[in-house]
């Protein structure tokens, strides 16, 4: 998941923010209340709007990936993070108090579509997502790169670990629900 920096108090008027609400429909899922989850970030969804900002459609789209029940669903969703973050530029990126630029939002974005074709039983197209996850690497500003929480080695990480996955197809079966041939 991308890491959506903690939000500010809320708004003049006291409504949170839907900064705030995305994360805490996060929270919701981070603490295992995915139902609640997907509710509060499917209304967020609705409420935003196809022209809506799309920093926050893309992270609505990338939280509601993560409270799915079915992989299939949270293909979909990466995917349709995937298509929102094309939209997404530097500005609307630095003015969320964000690091680096929208390019650094896509090694995160790759990573989680991969580990979804993949558990889905598509290995092309989670090689795909791989490797454009790994050339975006790169885009990660130097900061995240070096920060104490380890941003980059979790990603670094995933990547490395999807790419065990792929290799090794027993393992891509067995948390896929695909019972491997006989």
């Amino acid at each position: 998941m991308t890491a959506i920096p903690e939000p500010a108090g809320p708004s003049a008027t006291g409504t949170p923010t839907a900064m705030q609400r995305i994360a805490a429909g996060i929270g919701l899922g981070q603490r295992g209340q995915t139902t609640e989850a997907r509710l509060l970030l499917s209304a967020l969804w609705a409420e935003i709007g196809p022209e809506g900002p799309p920093l926050q459609r893309l992270s609505v789209a990338h939280a509601l990936a993560d409270v799915q029940e079915e992989v299939t669903a949270e293909l979909e969703w990466d995917l349709v993070a995937l298509q929102v973050a094309s939209r997404v530029t530097d500005a609307e990126v630095a003015a969320a108090g964000m690091p680096g630029n929208a390019a650094a939002l896509y090694p995160s974005l790759h990573l989680n579509a991969g580990e979804a074709h993949r558990r889905c039983g598509d290995d092309r197209g989670a090689r795909r997502h791989l490797d454009l996850g790994r050339t975006a690497l790169h885009e990660l500003p130097v900061d995240v790169r070096t920060d104490a929480a380890g941003y980059l080695d979790m990603i670094e990480d995933g990547l490395r670990r999807l790419e065990q996955r792929l290799a090794d197809p027993a393992s891509s079966l067995a948390d896929s629900g695909i019972p491997p041939h006989p």
